[in-house]
């Protein structure tokens, strides 16, 4: 019998040898979030609906803390700040605030209503700062091709973008912080949203079967295409 196992595996970058590995003992894990004093690593686990809680400041020996329960699999996962983390709950429709308590304990302060569609709120899939402004967090919704622009201190969504379908990572350009890059899944291509105008202003010609991981890097971006088992590597034009 073949027993699927989670893990937690800290890279030491010069030699790219793993240092230290956890189970972090929820189930499917998808997303890590270092915060900014990089004492912890959040881990989003999509299966056991919550989030763990790993102690990192030892890299060789992290541990875990605790595992808080977290709306309906939750994803992304991003630090407002070293008390404040902001989770999007992918089946929940909903965001998820956590807050750090006393020593290195976080527990949900504050969870969205269902994002407000008629009939569906789709699927918050993953969530990123704006960079140009503090209280601004931008979100992918799978379910209704969309990318929101949500107010951390109001917690709603203020405004919405139409993308491709079914729009999964994103992340902020490294050569204009206005860009965001939204990969959409099934549309099978990288867009490009200009969040001051909150327009499209470009996308990629192509990309492999179903782009779902996204990173930029200064001149451009790598995606994963969930499909074929490809890494591709893209230049801004």
């Amino acid at each position: 019998r073949i027993t699927k196992k989670n893990m937690l595996h800290l890279v030491d970058i010069p030699s790219k040898c793993v240092i230290g590995s956890v189970d972090p003992e929820g189930n499917w894990s998808k997303v890590i979030a270092i915060s900014p004093s990089s004492d912890v690593a959040l881990v989003s686990n999509w299966h056991t609906h919550d989030v763990s809680v790993v102690d990192v400041r030892n890299t060789r020996e992290p541990h875990l803390l605790q595992r808080v329960a977290c709306g309906e699999s939750p994803r992304g996962l991003v630090f407002v700040d070293d008390s404040k983390v902001l989770a999007a709950c992918f089946y929940s429709g909903t965001i998820v605030e956590l807050t750090r308590k006393r020593g290195n304990g976080f527990a949900v302060s504050h969870k969205t209503l269902p994002f407000g569609f008629p009939g569906y709120s789709g699927n918050p899939r993953d969530i990123v700062l704006d960079p140009n402004d503090k209280d601004i967090a931008w979100v992918s919704n799978l379910g209704r091709n969309l990318v929101h622009r949500y107010s951390i201190g109001k917690r709603r969504i203020i405004d919405s973008v139409m993308v491709g379908r079914e729009p999964n990572s994103i992340r902020f350009s490294k050569e204009d912080n206005t860009l965001l890059l939204v990969s959409c899944r099934a549309s099978n291509t990288i867009v490009a949203v200009d969040t001051k105008t909150r327009t499209l202003t470009g996308k990629s010609s192509t990309t492999g079967n179903l782009p779902t991981g996204l990173e930029t890097f200064k001149g451009g971006f790598l995606a994963t295409g969930m499909d074929g088992n490809t890494l591709e590597k893209y230049h801004l034009a």
